[in-house]
């Protein structure tokens, strides 16, 4: 019965139509579509998001800080480094959810 319920639930959910902007269109589609998210999962999650605009060089987290918030970086590119080792390389460029770097330089 569990299953039926779940399946219903699903069904009911894909079912509704959800209107998004072009530009909540363009971050669905680039970084939540090909993770299995769907279109009214995300715009839940964007209406309890927030923009925040950093500077070139600030550190957005620190290695075992407690986090409050999940980011994600919509332009540029970010580096993680521990003890000086280059750990990952991402960027947000079209396209990049196929094509991601990482590893050491």
């Amino acid at each position: 019965m569990t299953n039926a319920y779940n399946i219903y639930r699903i069904l009911e959910e894909r079912s509704d139509r959800v209107v998004l902007s072009r530009e909540e269109q363009l971050l669905y589609e680039e970084h939540f579509l090909h993770h299995g998210v769907t279109p009214r999962q995300f715009k839940i999650i964007y209406e309890k998001s927030a923009v925040r605009k950093v500077r070139r060089g600030e550190i957005i987290i620190r290695a075992n800080a407690p986090l409050d918030y999940v980011y994600l970086v919509v332009g540029g590119k970010t580096e993680a480094s521990i003890l000086g080792r280059h750990l990952t390389y991402a960027s947000s460029l079209p396209g990049n959810c196929v094509r991601q770097k990482g590893g050491d330089r």
